[in-house]
């Protein structure tokens, strides 16, 4: 879902006009960036991304995302053993010559900046963004709005912890013939 059909969506569940979109999409996104980046850590999304190696190293700033934590460095099927302190630092790589790796990290997700743009996060999450954008909204609200923002929150936090248990575990996918 894109940010636009996200807003569009929880304006019509606060019984609001689509119309007033422009009203509402900066404070609306500033709630889809908190959101994914609650389910970015919550569920501790890992994202592969290839890099060169250049005298055994890469600079992790160099990466699609700002990384936080790397969990491993590949090539083809071989783990190599890394060195990384600081995402300001080089990750030395202990590897016989330059090439590139895979290497697999733990990230913030990119920022949601205009309606066309579309959350960082698996798109089986966009619909609880919805959810969270509605909760965050009706907190804002007078005392009788907020009571409801309960719910939809509770609907969010379910939403995301069975997600992210289906996420761990993928056979919780597969179909299975009983006959």
């Amino acid at each position: 879902m894109t940010s636009h059909e996200i807003i569009t969506a929880a304006l019509l569940q606060l019984d609001r006009s689509a119309d007033a979109i422009f009203e509402w999409r900066d404070k609306f996104l500033c709630h889809i960036n908190d959101a994914a980046e609650d389910i970015a850590r919550s569920v501790r999304l890992a994202y592969p991304e290839k890099v060169r190696l250049i005298e055994r190293r890469f600079d992790p700033s160099s990466l699609k995302r700002p990384c936080i934590r790397i969990y491993s460095v590949k090539n083809g099927a071989d783990e190599l053993k890394f060195s990384f302190t600081s995402p300001d630092l080089p990750v030395y790589v202990k590897a016989k010559a330059d090439m590139e790796v895979w290497v697999t990290y733990r990230a913030m997700p990119r920022m949601v900046v205009s309606e066309s743009d579309e959350p960082d996060v698996p798109a089986v999450f966009h619909p609880l963004i919805v959810s969270y954008v509605v909760a965050r909204e009706r907190m804002s609200g007078d005392v009788s709005t907020q009571y409801g923002a309960s719910a939809y929150l509770e609907m969010y936090e379910a939403g995301k912890r069975r997600l992210a248990r289906e996420m761990k575990d993928p056979s919780c996918f597969s179909i299975y013939n009983r006959f």
